[in-house]
């Protein structure tokens, strides 16, 4: 028996078409899936969009706050009071939207039923023919908490003051308000 080695590309040749062609499409793809991405994509209209929500939210709680300062100041008479809101995401849209559903009952042993359920924005098309989607309306961000700075945090009456006047307007529990005492200037 002759045992000659023979080199890769040889034992290549010899080896069954189907077995090669698997292996240069499978190669072909495996290319194909790692340059889908050249040059990677910029991602720079979902950051603006983040930033965006980001300065909606926090001109949002710093609304509330302003609010509630006025409020607060008013019932405690405390110029310096201090009023922290914290939220629990961004605000965000609803959109008006047009659901469909698409049975299929096939006479099989299997049972055959079919269901195809789409859901599509409404649109408005105007005169000239630009597009819009109906939106219904803009969710506000939950609000998590309220903290409340204030001098007079440690006089039972005024401290429960404080908590009514932020759970009824704020529509939230007593237990999402807290009330601190500001702490002595040294």
């Amino acid at each position: 028996m002759d045992h000659e080695p023979k080199n890769l590309f040889a034992k290549w040749k010899e080896g069954p078409w189907k077995v090669r062609l698997l292996v240069v499409a499978g190669l072909i793809g495996m290319a194909l899936l790692l340059f889908s991405e050249w040059p990677p994509s910029q991602p720079a209209e979902p950051a603006a969009s983040t930033q965006e929500e980001a300065d909606d939210t926090m001109a949002y709680a710093e609304q509330i706050e302003t609010s509630l300062k006025r409020i607060l100041s008013s019932v405690t008479q405390e110029e310096d009071l201090t009023v922290w809101v914290t939220l629990s995401s961004s605000s965000y849209e609803v959109y008006a939207t047009e659901e469909s559903r698409d049975e299929q009952t096939e006479g099989s042993e299997s049972g055959g039923e079919q269901t195809r359920q789409q859901t599509s924005y409404l649109v408005l098309r105007d005169n000239n023919g630009q597009e819009q989607v109906i939106k219904l309306k803009t969710v506000s961000p939950e609000i998590c908490g309220v903290v409340v700075v204030s001098r007079y945090a440690d006089d039972p009456i005024l401290r429960e003051n404080i908590i009514h006047v932020v759970t009824t307007s704020l529509q939230i529990s007593s237990t999402q308000v807290c009330v601190v005492a500001r702490g002595e200037e040294k």
